[in-house]
């Protein structure tokens, strides 16, 4: 059985989907929110790197390509992440 492989919107690199991170785009409110692997809807994929991450927040290269911003929850998540990944 072969696992399904999706890319990274930073760095488009394709990795398997278990290894990244999921945030999802809203139906009603458009808004792209922390996710649950198994939840339906447009996914977004992200390299757990502080690299992608950093790239993902700061510099806004998801709100320019998609017009749309995070949810204040899932900025913070996103923030929180990156802040663990600094400490190991």
């Amino acid at each position: 059985m072969s696992i399904a492989l999706r890319q990274c919107v930073v760095c488009k690199q394709m990795k398997e989907k278990p290894r990244l991170l999921r945030l999802k785009r809203e139906k009603k409110t458009r808004e792209i929110s922390w996710s649950a692997e198994n939840s339906g809807g447009f996914g977004i994929y992200l390299c757990p790197q502080s690299n992608c991450l950093k790239d993902f927040l700061f510099l806004k290269k998801f709100k320019k390509r998609y017009r749309r911003d995070l949810t204040p929850a899932c900025r913070e998540r996103l923030t929180g992440y990156l802040s663990q990944l600094a400490e190991t």
